[in-house]
């Protein structure tokens, strides 16, 4: 189902549609086909205009055994049509699914919606019976007889997906497209052809689309996008180390497929072992990215409180799950916005980024990027939270930073962080901050002329007398210098 559901998505893309998907999988390992728990289902909304959400309640309900049925029987409009494989509504499969009568229509209150009862496994068999293919592969095609009854339905052309069938395979099952082909055109017919159906609907294409490339994009494949988007635009590298965990894998798997453009993936044998390795390729100079769901981000506190120490840029993405422990892998819910925010020892202050749309997934990205290598000036890491949560972004600790970074780190320029003064000596220009602000800007020899913060650096560094200062002013030893927790940036070709 998931597969005919994305190819009813792309073909109303293809078409001009606004669109909006939900995939839905079982929690459940393994869960007992034909059962109520092991239902796999595939919602797609689309519309004349922009389409923000799946939605709630359908139109049309395809249900390929009684489970299906009841598991989102509830789901069903006052109007809506019901398809279903009258095949599988037998006293095995009825019982399965935990029906207690023989009309689940009427136990579950729809019937009174149009109800549309195909044999649709004999009529795909009697389609293919002459396909040479055997039994098992020819069940495998009623999938196809469904999305042809639904193309009908909804007026949407098959032309998009015979290029499908033809392009996915051409090289390794050229034997299955024509049967696939074959069964779809007769499901459309067989739905031309019955009276169950009284109306068909169009839905036109989305007017006022600016001009452009579209495309269907998932929230984890845009964010990959993002953090490759940030790595370019900001001159580093990318590393992502993650341990895999649903539904925040597709992350990684994605950036894995960008080797060419200097993405670097290490699939861990841990959580802590993910973000342990994301912090020391941030400490060598990467952009460093860390992936996991909201189990194991309580996993990877710790670390990310070392990350804040030792003030190194890191993106923390959590792609929540609901639930609480292990939770439920395959169901989605915004409950980790608290543990985004606070679930941490000590003082450990983090920015928090929300995504609020799957295409928004690539901004929020990008700018948690933008904010980490910003914020590593104040020393702080953040946390990407995607799926619909709306959270508060820290300000800033002080603005001159952005307006900075946003004028300067373009082309070649170069930030470093360093609390070592002679690794920074021959830099083009130091930026020197105290509890998160700047105090002094300027050249090394200049800076450390100068009375201040800085002269007292180079003085505790050196065992010399701070610049301004005479052997009166302070007692003797280093330990009379002021020293503070203090950062400095700097701006050079070269690192």
């Amino acid at each position: 189902m998931q597969l005919t559901g994305s190819l009813f998505a792309d073909m109303s893309a293809i078409y001009g549609n606004g669109l909006s998907t939900f995939p839905d999988y079982p929690a459940e390992i393994r869960a007992p086909h034909g059962t109520v728990s092991g239902v796999s289902g595939f919602q797609v909304h689309i519309g004349s205009g922009k389409v923000s959400t799946p939605g709630d309640f359908c139109d049309l309900l395809v249900a390929m055994n009684p489970a299906a049925l009841k598991a989102n029987a509830r789901w069903c409009k006052r109007h809506a049509m019901i398809l279903v494989d009258e095949d599988a509504f037998d006293e095995a499969g009825m019982k399965k699914a935990g029906f207690a009568t023989d009309n689940p229509f009427l136990e579950l209150g729809v019937e009174d919606r149009t109800l549309i009862a195909a044999p649709i496994t004999t009529l795909t068999q009697e389609s293919l019976k002459d396909s040479g293919m055997d039994n098992k592969a020819i069940l495998k095609c009623k999938n196809m007889f469904t999305l042809g009854m639904a193309c009908y339905i909804y007026n949407r052309p098959l032309e998009y997906i015979y290029a499908y069938l033809e392009k996915k395979f051409a090289r390794k099952h050229p034997e299955v497209i024509e049967p696939n082909k074959k069964v779809l055109f007769d499901g459309f017919n067989y739905a031309a052809n019955i009276q169950a159906i009284a109306n068909t609907y169009t839905i036109a294409p989305a007017e006022h689309l600016e001009k452009g490339t579209y495309r269907n994009i998932t929230g984890n494949q845009a964010t990959a996008w993002g953090l490759l988007a940030a790595s370019e635009k900001s001159g580093l590298s990318l590393f992502c180390g993650s341990y895999p965990i649903t539904p925040a894998t597709a992350i990684l798997e994605e950036l894995a497929l960008h080797k060419s453009l200097g993405a670097k993936t290490l699939q861990a044998e841990d959580e802590i072992a993910g973000i342990c390795t994301a912090i020391g390729a941030a400490y060598a100079g990467n952009l460093a990215v860390t992936t996991t769901s909201g189990p194991g981000l309580s996993l990877k506190s710790e670390a990310m409180g070392l990350a804040v120490m030792a003030e190194l840029p890191l993106v923390v993405i959590d792609v929540q799950r609901g639930g609480p422990s292990t939770g439920l892998p395959t169901k989605t819910e915004q409950s980790d916005l608290n543990q985004a925010l606070y679930g941490r020892n000590g003082e450990c202050p983090m920015a928090v980024v929300a995504a609020h749309s799957p295409a928004h997934c690539f901004d929020a990205a990008f700018q948690a990027a933008k904010i980490a290598l910003a914020r590593a000036l104040a020393g702080n890491p953040d946390v990407l939270l995607l799926d619909e949560v709306t959270a508060p972004l820290d300000e800033l600790s002080q603005e001159k930073v952005t307006r900075m970074l946003d004028k300067e780190c373009r082309d070649k320029t170069i930030i470093s962080i360093s609390h070592r003064l002679p690794a920074v000596r021959n830099m083009d220009r130091l930026v020197v901050m105290e509890s998160g602000h700047i105090v002094q800007e300027g050249r090394y020899d200049e800076l450390a002329a100068k009375p201040g913060l800085f002269a007292s650096l180079v003085a505790r560094e050196t065992g010399t007398v701070p610049a301004g200062e005479t052997h009166s002013d302070v007692p003797t030893g280093r330990a009379a210098c002021p020293q503070p927790a203090t950062s400095v940036a700097t701006s050079d070709e070269q690192r």
